[in-house]
């Protein structure tokens, strides 16, 4: 795989509850003589679901060598917390 070449203001990245969408665009670079073109152009998207236990207050995306990585920490346990009973 070669490194991917999309720069960082062609690249959205939006979370919808466990669902984080990565979408983009892709330009056509001029060449003065093409054999063969192996490269995909114009818009993408890429969807995926997350499991649950995700901590979507912490998720980043980084863009390094023009290709998107996104992190997505796990919540911590949850810890027990004490219920008043009323009467």
């Amino acid at each position: 795989m070669g490194r991917g070449d999309v720069p960082a203001r062609e690249i959205g990245v939006q979370l919808s509850e466990r669902e984080p969408t990565v979408t983009g665009q892709i330009e056509e670079r001029e060449r003065k003589r093409w054999h063969r073109k192996m490269r995909r152009t114009g818009r993408f998207e890429f969807r995926t679901m997350l499991p649950g236990g995700v901590d979507a207050d912490r998720v980043e995306a980084h863009l390094p060598d023009g290709v998107p990585t996104i992190t997505c920490p796990r919540r911590g346990p949850a810890e027990p917390r004490h219920i008043e009973v009323s009467v």
